[in-house]
């Protein structure tokens, strides 16, 4: 769950207990437990009943990055951190380990749009390179966007308000979306 700069707590992802990837709409966790935010915004979630450690993306989608349900593999999770370098850390509740584990290239991903995000794979750490002054940067839901010293110059956003209350409105590439709100009367 998550609280909107306009103080409503709202359900993120999930539903009821079970394993489903997938659109966050239809995501189910078992006894999530733990979260981490990745410096690109997806989200890391320790899903201690499932065995598994999740991504929850800024796409709208939930994924399994590791563990298969088999107790060898991942078991219990409870704790996840990530160090900003690439990689996540994840404790075992029953095994007493941590694991370390190499994230994709785009958990590289600082946040600025005006940078090239990079990641070795052998040594797991990041690199971030400035665009140059002009270049395009965003996903388009605010008007021209240009790289300028550094900064993402941005045009008025995109009004993405379906005038609904009961879904959470968003502009992502582009296009708006229109999240139904779980259960809102």
């Amino acid at each position: 769950r998550f609280l909107t700069a306009a103080n409503v707590v709202l359900t993120a992802a999930g539903s009821s207990k079970g394993f489903v990837d997938g659109p966050i709409q239809i995501a189910k966790f078992d006894s999530p437990i733990d979260v981490a935010l990745l410096p690109s915004g997806n989200l890391l979630v320790a899903d201690r009943g499932n065995l598994r450690l999740r991504l929850m993306g800024l796409d709208g989608k939930l994924s399994t990055i590791y563990g298969n349900g088999d107790s060898n593999v991942l078991s219990e999770p409870f704790g996840v951190v990530a160090d900003g370098a690439g990689r996540a850390y994840v404790c075992s509740f029953d095994k007493n380990l941590v694991w370390q584990l190499k994230l994709s290239v785009t958990e590289c991903a600082d946040g600025d749009s005006c940078t090239i995000d990079t990641c070795d794979k052998t040594s797991g750490s990041c690199k971030q390179t400035k665009k140059a002054n002009g270049e395009a940067c965003g996903d388009g839901c605010f008007g021209a966007q240009i790289c300028n010293s550094g900064a993402c110059q941005t045009g008025i956003p995109k009004d993405c308000d379906d005038n609904e209350k009961c879904t959470s409105d968003y502009c992502a590439d582009n296009v708006c979306k229109h999240v139904p709100v779980p259960n809102c009367k």
